[in-house]
């Protein structure tokens, strides 16, 4: 039998069991009680994790998580790649390849984190090549504006279209060549937008802001471009619909503020020419034809016979002569004694004829022999000695003292000084022992000055063509027979040009009509109304040409061109009124018929600003980008005209847009692709 320790023992170990049951039976209770909420849509059970997604940087297409995008992990180039054929370079770093896309895959140069959506808040290479692919994507353009920056001299514009794939995109950039931003939405994103949203917002530090919103209630998107030079910018909106496929379709475009609209298209008054000093005469050849064989005019028995060598044109160089400038006169001469005794010359004395006629003793006559070249051995004419029956040749140099200042080289002193007559005439006289004398006569002519003209500038400035010229000027100096010129012409690509020619020579010139809104925004700005172009003027030993620009200080309108050329001896100012600021009104394209058949003949007629040979008349589809064949050219450059163009292969709707060379690329405020005018039509069977 148990004992009573035994029992106890057992009872204790009974009650430890139950209390383990009960622990149990609760634990079961609780689980039943779960499993049964979890049945009836309960406390939810602890999912286990997912897998964090795998993100694709669009700065330097690497793949990363976000939990570990750490700064410094990205490496992406921050500047843009540029160059052509033979090299690639990137503008941040230098690093360059010859092969393009090798060059795309060069490793960035710039750290920061890695981002998986494209974005405007700093510079990176991967942006622009996207835009770039986005922009070739382009099937339509439903609006495109620019509009000059006159503090920078660049152009800011904006494209809106559709692409290949039907989806709208808003690019902007800056010069016509670089892409600044984009954005693209297709149907369904731009259909769930319920609110206005801004999807373009630039800024930078020198006062650029472009801005591209969509406006949801109106439906239209709406671009503003505003440059640090203007305080409104240009504004314009385009509409948008969906078709019952829900395609998008362009709507009516807007313009809600232009700053070239306020400007006043009116003609200004200008000041009369004002040419002051004497003018140079190209002259005759006088050089032709001089007389070289006059006889010797003897007085006392004097047996020297003087004869002129060859019929040459006496030459004349500009020399120093106490302290003063001189005309100098050299005659080489045969002198013979035909007496049976030395002859002693004891005086040379030399004389020219004045425009009255009137012979004017020189201020200096010597006599020498040539030893080398021009190097002459100058006698003493005092007294030098001449043996019975000799022959030799001699020079003769007279000189006769001027005004003004000395020609800069020795083919320029070739001419005898503007002051004197034409032929000139002089004689010299010898006088011997015995007071007897043999006088020689000789002349000398110039040859034409070398001087610019008008037709020469149109031959070799504006193309061979008149009508290129637009303006010409001058001034003259008649101390050194030298002419300063200035034109402005239109060159090969009809662009408007000025150049400067300081005593006729000209290397550079300059691009007026890109200047022209920055010249008038700068005078405006500092409120002078005649505007000096110091960066154009050019002077030089006491001569200068300074150009102004005319300003209308009210609205900023350059209308205008001022030129001063002073020299020496003269002073010439001269004005240009430059042509109204072309419009969209001044371009007009029309077509007779607006509708025609497949290939069939399409009678078009144009009246433009102004025209060029390589000005184009070209098809599109509506709103294309990509042109049709049969492109016609202005060969005639008329602003003025008609073009027969042969109609498309195909039925739909076209239009005709006349390119203007001019405009190709350039900073106007109008279209920064170079078309002006457009007219559509249609195509039928």
């Amino acid at each position: 039998m148990a004992g009573k320790d035994d029992l106890s023992q057992i009872n204790k170990s009974l009650k430890e069991l139950r209390k383990g049951q009960l622990e149990i039976l609760l634990k079961l209770e609780d689980l039943d009680e779960r499993i049964s909420n979890l049945e009836d849509g309960g406390l939810a059970a602890k999912k286990p994790l997912e897998p964090e997604p795998i993100l694709t940087c669009v700065q330097c297409s690497a793949e990363y998580e976000e939990s570990k995008n750490a700064e410094g992990s990205c490496h992406y180039h921050s500047g843009v790649l540029k160059g052509a054929g033979w090299s690639y370079k990137y503008t941040c770093c230098s690093k360059s390849s010859k092969d393009y896309n090798a060059a795309k895959t060069i490793a960035g140069c710039t750290k920061g984190k890695h981002c998986s959506q494209h974005h405007t808040k700093y510079q990176y290479s991967a942006y622009v090549f996207y835009m770039q692919d986005q922009s070739k994507k382009a099937k339509e353009v439903w609006m495109e504006m620019d509009i000059a920056d006159l503090v920078t001299e660049r152009c800011m514009w904006s494209e809106v279209g559709k692409t290949e794939e039907g989806n709208v995109f808003i690019l902007v950039g800056t010069s016509g060549i670089e892409y600044t931003g984009i954005t693209v939405y297709n149907p369904e994103q731009l259909k769930a937008l319920t609110e206005n949203t801004v999807c373009l917002n630039i800024e930078n530090e020198i006062g650029w802001h472009i801005r591209a919103e969509v406006l949801v209630k109106e439906q239209v998107i709406r671009v503003t471009l505003k440059p640090a030079s203007n305080e409104t910018g240009l504004v314009k909106q385009v509409g948008y619909r969906f078709d019952k496929t829900d395609q998008l379709h362009a709507g009516d475009i807007e313009c809600l503020s232009d700053p070239l609209a306020g400007k006043p298209n009116k003609v200004y008054d200008v000041p009369e020419d004002i040419q002051e000093g004497p003018e140079l005469e190209i002259g005759e050849d006088y050089s032709k034809d001089r007389k070289n064989d006059y006889e010797t005019e003897i007085t006392g028995n004097c047996p020297l016979k003087l004869q002129q060598v060859g019929n040459t044109d006496v030459t004349s160089t500009i020399q120093s002569f106490e302290g003063k400038w001189s005309n100098m006169f050299s005659c080489t001469t045969k002198v013979t004694n035909t007496g049976k005794e030395n002859i002693s010359v004891t005086d040379v004395t030399g004389y020219y004829k004045n425009k009255d006629g009137e012979w004017i003793k020189v201020d200096e006559a010597v006599v020498g022999k040539q030893i080398y070249q021009r190097n002459y051995e100058w006698f003493d004419t005092s007294n030098f000695w001449l043996p019975e029956g000799s022959t030799g040749s001699l020079l003769v140099r007279l000189a006769v003292k001027i005004e003004g200042t000395p020609p800069e080289s020795h083919y320029e002193g070739r001419w005898a000084h503007s002051s004197l007559p034409q032929p000139l005439h002089f004689k010299f006289t010898f006088t011997d022992q015995h007071n007897g004398t043999a006088t020689l006569q000789f002349e000398q002519g110039n040859k034409p000055l070398d001087l610019p003209t008008r037709e020469e500038r149109v031959k070799n400035w504006a193309g061979k063509d008149e009508d290129n010229m637009l303006f010409w000027t001058f001034a003259d100096d008649t101390s050194v027979n030298k002419r300063s010129d200035v034109a402005i012409y239109k060159d090969d690509k009809g662009s408007m040009c000025y150049r400067p020619a300081l005593f006729g020579s000209s290397s550079q010139y300059y691009y007026l009509e890109h200047s022209i809104n920055e010249f008038g925004y700068k005078a405006k700005k500092v409120g002078q109304s005649e505007y000096e172009l110091t960066d154009w003027k050019k002077e030089s030993k006491g001569s200068s040409i300074t150009p102004y620009a005319l300003v209308d200080l009210t609205s900023g309108t350059m209308f205008a061109v001022k030129v001063v050329i002073v020299t020496s001896t003269s002073k010439t100012t001269s004005y240009y009124p430059l042509p109204p600021v072309p419009s969209s009104d001044s371009n007009i394209l029309t077509i007779k018929d607006s509708k025609v058949a497949v290939k069939g003949d399409l009678y078009v007629s144009w009246q433009v600003y102004k025209a060029s040979k390589s000005d184009r008349l070209v098809i599109y589809p509506v709103n294309g980008k990509n042109s049709l064949s049969g492109a016609v050219t202005n060969k005639t450059k008329t602003t003025q005209g008609e073009a027969t163009l042969k109609g498309p292969d195909k039925p739909g709707e076209y239009e005709v847009r006349y390119y203007a060379a001019w405009l190709q690329g350039q900073i106007t405020g109008h279209r920064h692709d170079g078309y002006i005018a457009m007219a559509r039509f249609s195509v039928t069977v």
